[in-house]
C-alpha cells in the first residue's frame, strides 16, 4: 500500500526481521515512529507521548499516524535540556 503525500507516493515503513524501519522522504530526512524514538532515547512510549503533549519534541501527523523527524527531535532536546553526549 502506498501513501500519497504532496503529489508523491511513499511506501509505509518497511518491516525487516519483524521490526519497522524508519520512514524516509523529503530529501532523505528520516521520520521515525514513537516506538523508534522511545528506543533511541531509552524511554517508554508513554514518556514520548507526554513529551509530545508538553511540546518538548516536535512531531507531524499524517492521517492518524504520528511521526517524528529525528534531526528535529535531537535538536529540540539539546535546546531544552542541553547536550548530554560525551565529548569526543
Amino acid at each position: 500500500m502506498m501513501r500519497v503525500m504532496n503529489d508523491r507516493a511513499f511506501p509505509p515503513g518497511r518491516q525487516v526481521g519483524g521490526q519497522a524501519m524508519p520512514v524516509q522522504y523529503r530529501n532523505r530526512e528520516i521520520y521515525v515512529t514513537k516506538e523508534e524514538v522511545a528506543k533511541r532515547l531509552m524511554k517508554t512510549a508513554r514518556t514520548i507521548e507526554r513529551w509530545q503533549r508538553l511540546g518538548y519534541i516536535p512531531f507531524v501527523k499524517v492521517g492518524q499516524a504520528v511521526l517524528y523527524k529525528w534531526a528535529d527531535v535531537e535538536e529540540r532536546l539539546d535546546q531544552k535540556f542541553g547536550s548530554q553526549r560525551p565529548k569526543r
